[in-house]
């Protein structure tokens, strides 16, 4: 079992956890704050929505789009002219985690925004290791998609 499994399961995930239920009310949260839904974050959210995973550094993060404040996001998604889904929190800094209509998640630092990748997986191992998408080694996200 690797170390991000580890997190996973010590948050409260298993093997075919199922959170579709909470789908339509975290998008008429989103929506009714002034953020767009991407119909890309249903995945990620379905799987892992509701976890506060704890990282190799004790920091945590939270998967969740009502944790992020959507005013940030919503200036965010102006400045850049990008549709942002708000999908969780890096609670250590409150930096937002979003998603764009690509579905590329992205955390929101103050001073410029890192990629966390497509995949759910990916995205969690970046988030886990304290990394963005292109700090990972070659072929180390696709490995890390069939893991769990």
């Amino acid at each position: 079992m690797s170390n991000l499994e580890s997190a996973l399961r010590k948050a409260g995930w298993y093997p075919g956890r199922d959170q579709s239920a909470q789908i339509p009310t975290w998008r008429s949260h989103i929506e009714a704050n002034g953020c767009t839904w991407i119909d890309h974050a249903a995945p990620l959210l379905r799987e892992f929505g509701g976890l506060r995973i704890q990282t190799h550094t004790n920091q945590s993060f939270l998967i969740d789009p009502g944790a992020p404040e959507p005013d940030r996001i919503a200036l965010e998604a102006e400045d850049t002219g990008l549709s942002l889904c708000p999908i969780g929190e890096d609670e250590s800094s409150f930096f937002p985690i979003v998603m764009d209509a690509r579905g590329v998640a992205w955390i929101l630092f103050a001073y410029k925004p890192w990629p966390l990748g497509n995949q759910p997986m990916t995205i969690l191992r970046c988030l886990y290791e304290g990394v963005t998408f292109l700090e990972l080694p070659m072929g180390v996200a696709a490995q890390h998609d069939d893991e769990v």
